[in-house]
């Protein structure tokens, strides 16, 4: 009380949002300030991509966990909106989904904008329930249900829900420890307990989280969020291919087959829009083994690119396998003839008739580059090396990494490089791998 500072304490209207940070992107979303990681609540609507995210709007470091907001049309140009969902008395905001109640079968309004989330109470987070919030002004501003938590369970890790429309139903996927709890609803606020996925299937090294379910090529796809546990360390994502019937999902992959979303080290909770023109997916770019030290202040991480998704028949093993691929709307927004590669761009590679064994790729400018090889040894592999020259790099020890994918092609090889100032994003074989 005697300290003679606080009496000179004045609050600002604003804040100073001037870029003053070297990686900020140039076209990947990314927080003006604060901490950001899962994309959450995306949804389409009238012509715009809402985007929600875990956001600090008080610091570049992860805490008082509550929604950010953003719009855009086209993934490059971005609109930031206020904060959409702030902590209350059942706790923090963790990450959830959105849904377009079209039918009104919630009753609060034919179109309302429903937003499913995690509270996460406790001082250690282990109290997780899972809430309710309406809009009806687009999703501009929420009041939350009042008969909040919605859906509970005896779980310290019951979190990250996502909604579908099946029919004429409603189902919510939400991860619980290593497995999914599956429910059915008519009217979003009363729930009944289906059935569990996951027990004995895929990668159980680490907490499942921010599962996303939808429809693709007539087959039902689950994308599963793992950390750790990733292919390459740290965080990544899986999925699983097979049928669901509003009341169970049943994996047509044999048990301990885990099939990975990404081959990079930086792309995790991946989750798709609900209602957009075509199916569309982010990730939060980054990886919870080094996502907290990253070399910036004033904000913290980035979205990936958006892409949309096929399945396909692998030749050899008969298996389907889900392809990954840049959003074709967004890469529209970038010219296809680069005569100088700068830090906003699309770069595509084309080889063919290739007889050498091994093929190198260098991206390099004055203080930094990274490596690519395409060796056509045996299987056939793609590696993609970012080093101790590939920018800042010492703020943890598993940042500089080798990651890998098999590489199939016989003499033909197209590869997309997309180069923004603080990251590349390479799809090969028409979307079969990727590396974020």
């Amino acid at each position: 009380e005697d300290a003679i500072g606080w009496s000179k304490l004045q609050l600002s209207d604003t804040y100073d949002d001037s870029d003053h940070e070297y990686y900020r992107p140039q076209y990947h979303f990314a927080p003006k300030f604060g901490w950001m990681n899962d994309p959450n609540g995306l949804f389409y609507l009238d012509g715009l991509y809402h985007l929600y995210y875990q956001y600090n709007p008080f610091a570049s470091t992860w805490g008082n966990m509550s929604w950010g907001h953003a719009t855009t049309k086209d993934f490059v140009h971005f609109d930031h909106h206020p904060v959409a969902l702030l902590p209350d008395e059942l706790g923090a905001i963790f990450s959830g989904s959105i849904v377009v109640d079209k039918e009104n079968t919630a009753g609060f309004g034919k179109n309302a904008v429903i937003a499913f989330y995690t509270n996460a109470n406790k001082e250690d987070f282990t109290e997780q329930s899972n809430s309710m919030a309406i809009s009806t002004d687009g999703g501009y501003t929420f009041k939350k249900y009042e008969h909040n938590p919605v859906v509970t369970f005896d779980c310290p890790d019951f979190r990250d829900p996502t909604l579908i429309r099946y029919k004429n139903q409603w189902n919510l996927f939400i991860a619980t420890k290593q497995w999914i709890r599956i429910y059915s609803s008519q009217n979003l606020k009363e729930w009944k307990f289906e059935s569990e996925f996951g027990h004995g299937i895929g990668n159980h090294e680490g907490v499942w989280e921010c599962p996303t379910v939808f429809e693709v090529d007539g087959r039902w796809v689950m994308l599963l969020n793992i950390n750790p546990g990733g292919v390459f360390g740290g965080s990544a994502t899986q999925y699983f291919i097979g049928d669901f019937d509003g009341h169970e999902f049943k994996c047509e992959f044999p048990p301990r087959v885990v099939k990975w979303m990404d081959f990079g080290k930086d792309a995790y909770a991946t989750v798709a829009f609900h209602n957009p023109p075509q199916l569309t997916a982010i990730a939060w770019m980054s990886n919870w083994e080094y996502g907290k030290q990253v070399p910036s202040t004033q904000f913290r991480s980035a979205f990936s690119i958006p892409r949309t998704f096929k399945i396909v028949e692998n030749p050899t093993t008969h298996e389907r396998d889900l392809y990954s691929i840049p959003l074709p709307s967004f890469e529209q927004c970038f010219s296809k003839a680069v005569d100088k590669i700068t830090p906003s761009c699309l770069v595509e590679i084309e080889l063919t008739g290739v007889t050498a064994k091994q093929v190198n790729i260098t991206l390099k400018n004055e203080h930094e580059h990274v490596d690519m090889e395409i060796n056509r040894c045996h299987e056939g592999r793609f590696y993609f090396t970012r080093g101790c020259q590939s920018g800042i790099h010492d703020f943890g020890t598993t940042f500089c990494a080798t990651t890998w994918a098999p590489y199939h092609n016989k003499d033909h090889y197209l590869i997309k490089l997309f180069i923004d100032k603080h990251s590349v994003e390479a799809a090969i074989s028409g979307g079969r791998k990727s590396f974020f």
